[in-house]
């Protein structure tokens, strides 16, 4: 049950990491849309 618990735990972590990367890379691309809007 503990090894259950502990998987649970550590694919949890990953999904975090992974919708984290997602958001990151979405405010990347905004920021660079309103920089390239702004130089052209």
């Amino acid at each position: 049950m503990q090894q259950a618990e502990q998987s649970v735990d550590e694919r949890l972590a990953e999904v975090k990491g992974e919708l984290n990367y997602v958001r990151q890379t979405d405010i990347t691309n905004e920021l660079m849309d309103v920089i390239i809007g702004h130089l052209e």
